[in-house]
């Protein structure tokens, strides 16, 4: 362990993270699968974005950690964190409405919805203006 100290001038070694690798098989095979899942994510990634768009990625990709909370709840690997909770519904709720599926003219009115408003019954003045 000593040796390493004076090996590594940094927090990270990379001899010492490949030479443990080799040493530890169950680490060695979580490294792999932590490969595999993210050429699956990167994959699924570029092919949603490529048939879809950006938009669908970036929302389903929000769904995610929803996904892995779940799981790791079932399997008793953590607890629930309301504050966690709150905290991931407040940035797909951002998210959201960045992308406009959903809007927020609870809270802001935009000049687009008074024109419709003002203009509503006559076509012929909305496509003229």
């Amino acid at each position: 362990m000593e040796q390493w100290k004076t090996v590594c001038s940094s927090i990270y070694c990379n001899g010492r993270a490949l030479k443990d690798i080799g040493n530890d098989k169950i680490l060695a095979i979580a490294v792999m699968f932590t490969i595999v899942i993210l050429s699956f994510t990167n994959f699924t990634g570029v092919s949603i974005t490529k048939y879809a768009s950006a938009m669908h990625r970036v929302v389903i990709t929000a769904g995610r950690p929803l996904c892995i909370w779940i799981v790791a709840y079932c399997l008793n690997w953590e607890g629930f964190i309301w504050l966690q909770f709150v905290g991931y519904f407040v940035i797909v709720i951002g998210i959201l409405m960045y992308y406009q599926v959903i809007t927020y003219s609870l809270f802001v009115r935009s000049k687009k919805s008074n024109e419709i408003s003002t203009n509503a019954g006559t076509d012929k003045q909305l496509i003229d203006n």
